[in-house]
């Protein structure tokens, strides 16, 4: 993960979601240290999502699998 400038994003501009910060204001954001937590955590306790970052595939161990779940879509 990383910060950028909000017009980088490609859900620039929204709607939702509160006022964008640049980056700096992100960096010197009160509320980092959490997002990088929150961030952390769900990267150790998905394991689909861990795996995929490990470059070791996807893991979908105990997941569901969903008729939308492919690299795949087509209209």
């Amino acid at each position: 993960m990383s910060i950028h400038d909000p017009q980088e994003s490609n859900f620039y501009p929204w709607d939702k979601g509160g006022i964008a910060l640049d980056r700096e204001k992100a960096i010197g954001s009160s509320a980092i240290a959490e997002i990088w937590l929150v961030a952390d955590f769900i990267v150790e306790a998905d394991l689909a999502l861990s795996s995929y970052l490990n470059g070791d595939g996807v893991n979908a161990s105990g997941r569901q699998q969903k008729d939308a779940d492919s690299s795949i879509h087509q209209c």
